[in-house]
């Protein structure tokens, strides 16, 4: 009687404990895809994306820069600006992507960033598919910058107090930090108001 030949089994199988790992691994990057597309960073500059020049001034006029977290929103951000303010064009992601290209060497130089990943991420923000909601976005953006300032001036008036800083540097820094939070409020209830009273 003629034997079977069984074919060999692979032994290259991944094990429980590295599916588990992939698996863990996918469950991760799409936490954090979620979380990434419901922050208000990248939904401002979804919206903005969609605005005309006129409409993108209003917001460029009361948002800063500084004002985003994510390095790469603000990179698209300055992008647009520069567009808006300085080229006179409506910020559509196809001039964006374009000023990104003729500007990828000082991208690289200011930003540590390239043509191709601003490229990518405008795709990947453009298609978010989130309500367009530009001024409460700013508002979400600047009241998240209002509240790291506090987060930043009070750990450095904490570690002054420690250090036991001269209280003249004390009171100064203070008074230095009410004054720029005062003019931060301002701006902020004034982004307020767009987001709750819409202009026509």
């Amino acid at each position: 009687m003629a034997s079977t030949t069984h074919p060999a089994i692979p032994t290259d199988h991944p094990t429980t404990a590295e599916t588990g790992e992939v698996v863990a691994e996918i469950d991760a990057a799409i936490e954090r895809r979620t979380e990434y597309a419901m922050s208000p960073e990248p939904n401002l500059i979804a919206a903005m994306l969609r605005l005309t020049q006129h409409e993108a001034t209003d917001i460029l006029t009361l948002v800063r820069a500084e004002d985003f977290q994510n390095y790469d929103c603000r990179a698209i951000y300055v992008l647009i600006r520069v567009l808006v303010q300085q080229r006179h064009r409506d910020p559509t992601p196809q001039a964006v992507t374009a000023l990104a290209i003729s500007l990828d060497t000082k991208l690289t130089a200011e930003f540590h960033l390239t043509a191709h990943r601003i490229t990518m991420r405008v795709a990947e923000i453009y298609t978010l598919g989130n309500p367009l909601t530009p001024w409460a976005s700013a508002e979400h953006v600047v009241e998240d910058s209002y509240r790291r300032r506090f987060i930043t001036t009070g750990t450095r008036m904490a570690q002054m107090g420690e250090a036991h800083a001269p209280i003249r540097d004390l009171e100064r820094t203070t008074g230095t930090a009410l004054r720029q939070w005062r003019k931060e409020r301002t701006r902020l209830a004034a982004i307020t108001e767009r987001a709750t009273h819409p202009r026509p």
